[in-house]
């Protein structure tokens, strides 16, 4: 059976349109961390002085390391990019499904509708980083943190697991695009 009408040719337009694009989560275009990441807390005129793509790793790659672990490194897993998506897994699919609504109405562009998700499940993914406290951060690790500060005093904040320098946190960004 055919249909036929500018309504559901337009619904099988927009459902094509919609597998045209792609929502991304993370940290692109090989971003590196500073040559010393205190100088993104402590001296904001040397942020420009980043070590070569040899030297440094790309954030991408830490935050891989810290959300599956690293058991030859010692590093026990924190996940913070899956468990927050299957935490929130509901209210992303209502916001998605909200929008397309909104689509189907004209109310809202397709476009508008993905950039909108991206930038929830980005928000939804830092707010996780900050909530994690476990596992606890290994002493040598904490040591090594207060070791960078000019008073060398350790506190609270320094035994906050995925939060050094914060590079990390406030790099997390959201991309739509074409697939």
């Amino acid at each position: 059976m055919k249909k036929s009408g500018s309504g559901f040719d337009n619904i099988i337009k927009k459902a094509k349109d919609l597998q045209k694009l792609k929502i991304e989560v993370g940290w692109f275009d090989g971003l590196r961390y500073p040559e010393k990441q205190e100088n993104i807390n402590n001296n904001k005129k040397n942020k420009s002085k980043l070590l070569s793509k040899k030297e440094s790793p790309t954030v991408a790659s830490i935050a891989i390391i810290q959300e599956y672990g690293s058991p030859k490194q010692g590093i026990p897993s924190r996940s913070f990019i899956r468990s927050s998506i299957k935490e929130n897994r509901q209210d992303i699919a209502k916001l998605f499904s909200s929008g397309l609504k909104s689509v189907l109405k004209e109310k809202e562009t397709i476009e508008n509708v993905y950039e909108g998700v991206g930038l929830r499940a980005s928000k939804l993914i830092s707010k996780k980083i900050t909530q994690i406290q476990e596992p606890p951060l290994k002493e040598a690790t904490v040591k090594a943190r207060a070791k960078k500060l000019s008073n060398k005093k350790i506190t609270a904040s320094l035994r906050k697991p995925l939060v050094d320098s914060g590079f990390m946190l406030s790099s997390l960004t959201h991309v739509v695009s074409k697939k």
